[in-house]
């Protein structure tokens, strides 16, 4: 397992000094695949980078990767690394430190380390499964705040359903917390709830598994809780919205997506 980890933390070192050093470019847009899904020069790279420094360490591992779109291909049965090498695309080529670089290792299909550099804060944040969530190699747990009213509560609402979201959920629960961002980026989202730095999020679209399944384990080594918009677990290959967050909070968000189908 150390393996794991260490090259999981070198990809995603690598793949943080990289767009750091191209984030002032504003991320020349190499494809549009559709009105919110961009692809950067820097995507590009970035997986590049992130690839070749684990098959140098695992040739045999395979690789399901966001710019190779290739999750319907690959035999999911064994290792398998799930790359999101830039989350949070159309923030990065704006300029925004919002984003996050995810790196998952999968085993049999059950994610047992991921390690995300987030952009914000400029670190590597990791987990290995029973083993907790780390950052700058301190063991750290998710906020215990009880109180909703309290909470700094992650928002994300999927591009072609903004307006149901933002009634249904965004509004009422604005009301009634302390704050509601938005970061456009899910790894760096979930990354904030296991620092403690977010209290809970809701991600109202329909992510890949490369979007979801580093920071699912992160979170949950953190002592927090990933489910659907019913409270029920979450299957990172098929999913359609997620509630994460430290429990208390997480239990009291689901007031408010247990109504959406």
């Amino acid at each position: 397992m150390s393996q794991f980890i260490q090259v999981a933390i070198e990809a995603a070192t690598t793949a943080g000094k990289y767009t750091r050093k191209r984030l002032d470019h504003h991320g020349f847009v190499k494809e549009k695949k559709g009105p919110a899904d961009i692809v950067t020069e820097a995507d590009i790279g970035t997986q590049k980078l992130i690839i070749n420094i684990i098959k140098k360490n695992f040739p045999n591992h395979k690789i399901l990767a966001e710019e190779q779109n290739n999750d319907k291909k690959v035999n999911l049965d064994g290792y398998v690394w799930a790359i999101d090498p830039i989350d949070g695309t159309s923030a990065f080529a704006a300029g925004l430190p919002t984003y996050s670089c995810s790196i998952a290792l999968l085993k049999d299909k059950t994610p047992i380390v991921g390690a995300i550099y987030v952009a914000l804060l400029n670190e590597v944040v990791w987990a290995a499964k029973g083993k907790g969530r780390y950052s700058e190699n301190k063991k750290v747990i998710t906020n215990n705040k009880k109180n909703l009213f309290e909470a700094t509560v992650g928002f994300d609402p999927a591009y072609f359903s903004r307006d149901e979201h933002f009634k249904s959920i965004a509004a009422p629960l604005a009301r009634k917390i302390r704050i509601l961002p938005m970061i456009w980026s899910q790894a760096a989202s979930l990354s904030l709830i296991a620092k403690g730095i977010f209290d809970g999020y809701i991600q109202c679209g329909s992510p890949k598994t490369w979007d979801v399944a580093a920071g699912k384990l992160i979170v949950e080594e953190a002592g927090g809780i990933v489910t659907d918009f019913q409270g029920r677990e979450v299957d990172i290959f098929n999913i359609n919205g997620y509630v994460a967050g430290a429990k208390s909070i997480h239990r009291q968000l689901l007031n408010y997506t247990k109504k959406i189908s």
